[in-house]
């Protein structure tokens, strides 16, 4: 799969607010469900541009690993020719943040296994987030799942591997939240946010696995196609730390 450059992500998170005179229209297509489970249907709004550069944004949706239509927007990216994603996912306590992150790499197949519908070539689908959208943004990013060629549905024939990243103050590690080992002192989500984790955190051997597991710094290793970076962004304030990377 080809590697892009970092200058592709700066470029989606502020093409839009640079250049409004090549503004475009855009065609927004609503509920556009891609996942099914559960008695639950989960969905996405395409924003898709009417002259696609070829690149796709996939925005997350989320807050505390809580998500809702309330909080679709399209960034702005579609008006400088970004096919935009907005993925509202299961909210926990009745979907575990494990759960949530399969879901969204089924939403990232989902954009790949319809990219030439959409105008995207499927080697250019970044992902955005902020907070726990940015968590869930790095997941995607480490965590690529197998593909399975043999798969019933042929939405899961494809990677849910992403290219690129972009996201804003993501949690990383919530073993060690603000200082090596904080979390056995009661510091961090695994203490404040339990039922996003589910019962798995019930045991201290649990929560610690748990832990683990779901913080995107246990992934990276050296061999991995991944090159962070870390930007301040110059509208966002005091806490506008962009983490951006490449796979």
């Amino acid at each position: 799969m080809k590697i892009p450059s970092l200058s592709f992500l700066t470029a989606v998170l502020f093409a839009a607010a640079n250049s409004p005179s090549s503004a475009q229209n855009v065609e927004r297509i609503s509920d556009l469900i891609y996942a099914k489970h559960d008695g639950v249907a989960l969905t996405m709004d395409v924003f898709k541009p009417e002259k696609p550069n070829g690149a796709a944004v996939v925005k997350i949706v989320s807050g505390g690993w809580n998500s809702n239509h309330k909080g679709i927007s399209d960034g702005g990216w579609p008006r400088s020719g970004y096919t935009t994603f907005v993925v509202v996912h299961g909210t926990q306590p009745r979907f575990h943040i494990d759960e949530i992150v399969a879901d969204l790499q089924r939403a990232i197949r989902f954009v790949r296994a319809n990219a030439e519908k959409y105008g995207v070539n499927p080697n250019k689908i970044g992902v955005t987030g902020s907070s726990a959208g940015g968590h869930l943004s790095l997941m995607l990013a480490v965590k690529a799942d197998t593909i399975d060629p043999n798969a019933s549905d042929p939405v899961d024939r494809f990677s849910s591997e992403v290219n690129a990243v972009a996201c804003f103050y993501p949690p990383t590690d919530f073993i060690n939240w603000a200082k090596e080992g904080d979390s056995n002192e009661g510091v961090g989500p695994l203490n404040n946010r339990v039922p996003a984790f589910g019962p798995k955190i019930d045991s201290a051997e649990g929560k610690q696995k748990t832990g683990r597991e779901l913080s995107p710094m246990t992934w990276v290793h050296k061999q991995q196609r991944i090159r962070p970076a870390n930007y301040t962004c110059p509208k966002a304030g005091s806490r506008g730390t962009l983490l951006a990377c490449a796979v």
